[in-house]
């Protein structure tokens, strides 16, 4: 069975949380490295995301149905 994908909004807090983890607590060496290591995957989930919903937005469709190219530029 699939895992099912978290949205942007949780990558996000995960994200807050792992920072924070990073900034406040007395964390290893080793824990460091693995909490940097999974942030920066969480990161490039997150900009995947983020990608795909800008090129949702980037086609518009006319009150006719035809699609026309956003120009956001």
């Amino acid at each position: 069975m699939k895992k099912e994908e978290k949205n942007l909004e949780e990558l996000m807090k995960e994200l807050e949380k792992i920072s924070k983890e990073l900034e406040e607590e007395n964390v290893s060496l080793e824990d460091t490295i693995a909490k940097f290591k999974k942030g920066n995957e969480i990161a490039k989930l997150a900009e995947k995301k983020l990608e795909k919903a800008e090129k949702s937005i980037n086609v518009i469709v006319d009150e006719d149905g035809s699609e026309e190219e956003l120009d956001l530029d």
